[in-house]
């Protein structure tokens, strides 16, 4: 360069020749300054700045001296590509002080020769205006140059503290990144155990409402028993009505009978001891007669007096013979009116047998009935134990998911609490870095994360159900009682026929017809005890059955107990649903929230387009700044 460095009036004569006119406006055009707020510019941009001034030099000086090398050969004989922008600024820093000081060495020059000659050997006025207007350049030139030497430091410094920025920023972004891929982790970990959490209370709905429709079943049999309860306790009253009215009967056909029995007994005894009286004195009267008439028979004949006592005896014979034919008759009219009485007690007794086997009929009835409600009960209570066994499981399966619940809520809360901390915070790293573009995938990343946790698919919880709990009570009270049991009137009786019978040997011809009569007694007797025992068997059921009434009423009072009780469960699970409706809620805010993030997001992006397309300009500029630098240089050196 040093060779083909032109003396001072070699160029000063080449500048007259040339158009002055042209030049001047070529090299006097403005420069255009740097805006000072386009100083805090990316590090990335840095190099693609150089590779475009080092182009525009390269090309510049290939333009001005082909044959020439260039600055930039000498400079970097290996090439830029390879270096760092530290290492770029380093050896340009010693050419560009170098050109510098070319420069002030020319000019000082310029000055001194123009001091040493005189006045009058200046050549014409238009060459003095030349030198004066390339003073003025010179002087514009150095006022840019200076301008520019600290415009460089600047962005030099600028360069080398975003330089740290960018490794202090690639260190926390790469904790950040190992944060976020934990707090992914942690996102899925919690998505999986929603999503078996709502498996579960699939399951639990499933549940629920096969155990309402269960509820449903057994509250409809719970209300046919209700229902065949009161019918059978009318039943009941009736049938109490006509044991009672039965019973009140039977007191009195007993009584009746009785006071028939003691009076038939009485004059039965009366007529038998008169008649028995009697019947010996007759035997004996004839009995001395039938001897006198074989004396007398035996003697011949009979005198007067004999012959009228004779007739005598014989008319007190006939007479006796008439008496005891009318003791006869008056025995038959007896024996006739007692058997009628008897037939009589007898359609009495079929009455009551009849009115009794009623009675049996509606007793096996309820009885039957009994069974079949028991049956029923059983079946219900066998029922609402598996109900309740369900329900307990189903209260700690719930308890259990609701604190899985709160728990998950908490963590989410504290998650979502470090979220926003750590937005916050790479918004403030990146609001003074001023790249965006990790920061967009940051935020598309945790807005897709957050996105994930979703309670949406939780489903209603319904109501529980619960059978009605009916214990069965023992039947071993309702048993019927044998009707072996004799009155103590009847034996009375028996034992009164056989002594009369056993005293009074040689009166069983004359006792021949009384026969029949005795034998319906004793089946009537016999009869009556039967009655009397199963008049006691319904007085023991009946009194079984209000014991049962009893029991049932005390299970339907304990069953409308667990009815409330399981109220007050669904009111908790209404209270789970309206706390599941505010997590909904507070899910749909937060997702308002993230769209209101990225459009923020979207309008910081369009930022950022707009911050490249001001470093474009910059660029040009600057490009037109070394381009204008490089032609000094050119124009120095001729």
């Amino acid at each position: 360069m040093s060779t083909k460095k032109l003396s001072i009036e070699q160029r000063l004569s080449l500048a007259a020749k040339t158009k002055p006119k042209k030049k001047s406006k070529k090299l006097s055009s403005p420069v255009p300054e740097v805006d000072p707020k386009q100083d805090d510019i990316s590090g990335s941009r840095s190099r693609s700045v150089l590779s475009v001034v080092s182009g525009s030099e390269l090309e510049a000086d290939s333009t001005a001296s082909p044959n020439t090398t260039t600055i930039f050969d000498e400079i970097f004989p290996d090439g830029y590509d390879s270096l760092s922008n530290s290492e770029l600024l380093e050896r340009l820093a010693p050419e560009l002080q170098r050109l510098r000081d070319g420069l002030v060495a020319a000019t000082k020059s310029l000055e001194d020769e123009r001091s040493k000659r005189p006045v009058g050997a200046t050549e014409d006025a238009s060459l003095l205006r030349l030198l004066k207007e390339k003073d003025l350049e010179i002087a514009q030139l150095r006022k840019e140059k200076d301008d520019l030497s600290k415009n460089e430091v600047k962005h030099t410094n600028i360069i080398q503290g975003m330089i740290k920025k960018e490794a202090k920023l690639a260190d926390s972004m790469q904790d950040l990144e190992g944060k976020l891929s934990d707090k992914t982790a942690a996102v899925k970990e919690m998505e999986r155990e929603l999503s078996k959490v709502r498996q579960e209370l699939d399951q639990r709905n499933k549940k629920l409402f096969n155990l309402e429709s269960e509820l449903k079943s057994t509250r409809e049999t719970h209300q046919k028993l209700e229902k065949e309860y009161s019918g059978i306790k009318e039943q009941l009253k009736l049938c109490q009505a006509d044991v009672n009215s039965t019973e009140l009967k039977l007191e009195a056909l007993k009584e009746d009978n009785a006071e028939q029995k003691r009076l038939l007994i009485e004059k039965y005894d009366q007529l038998k001891a008169t008649s028995n009286s009697e019947i010996t004195r007759l035997e004996g009267i004839l009995e001395s007669l039938r001897l006198e008439n074989e004396t007398l028979t035996h003697g011949g004949k009979l005198d007067s007096a004999e012959n009228s006592q004779y007739k005598e005896l014989l008319l007190q014979y006939e007479t006796v013979q008439k008496e005891f034919q009318k003791s006869k008759d008056s025995w038959v009219k007896n024996e006739f009116s007692i058997n009628e009485k008897i037939q009589v007690l007898e359609t009495k007794l079929n009455e009551l047998e009849r009115i009794n086997a009623e009675l049996t009929e509606k007793c096996t009835y309820y009885e039957n009935d009994k069974h079949r409600i028991y049956a029923e009960l059983n079946a219900s209570n066998q029922r609402n134990e598996e109900s309740n066994i369900r329900q307990l499981q189903l209260e700690n399966e719930l308890k259990k998911c609701s604190d899985n619940l709160s728990s998950l809520r908490d963590d989410y809360s504290l998650l979502q609490d470090k979220f926003e901390m750590q937005k916050r915070q790479l918004e403030a790293r990146m609001s003074k870095m001023g790249d965006n573009s990790t920061r967009v995938d940051y935020f598309s990343a945790n807005s897709a994360v957050t996105e994930g946790t979703s309670f949406k698919d939780y489903t209603p919880i319904d109501e529980t159900p619960f059978p009605v709990d009916l214990p069965t009570s023992d039947d071993a009270s309702l048993r019927s009682i044998p009707g072996s049991d004799i009155p103590e009137e009847a034996a009375d009786l028996n034992a009164n026929r056989k002594s009369s019978t056993e005293s009074n040997p040689a009166s069983h011809a004359f006792t021949g017809p009384s026969a029949p009569p005795v034998a319906l007694n004793h089946r009537n007797a016999h009869l009556i005890s039967k009655l009397s025992s199963e008049l006691r068997r319904l007085e023991a059921e009946s009194l079984a059955l209000k014991e049962l009434n009893r029991n049932l009423e005390d299970e339907k009072s304990r069953a409308k107990e667990e009815i409330i009780q399981l109220l007050e469960e669904n009111q908790s699970v209404k209270a789970l649903r309206t706390s599941k409706d505010e997590l909904q809620s507070e899910f749909k805010s937060l997702a308002a929230k993230q769209e209101k993030v990225l459009q923020l997001l979207g309008e910081k992006s369009e930022r950022v387009e707009e911050l490249e397309n001001d470093v474009k300009d910059l660029n040009e500029l600057i490009h037109m700044q070394v381009q204008q630098m490089v032609e000094l240089q050119e124009a120095a050196r001729k």
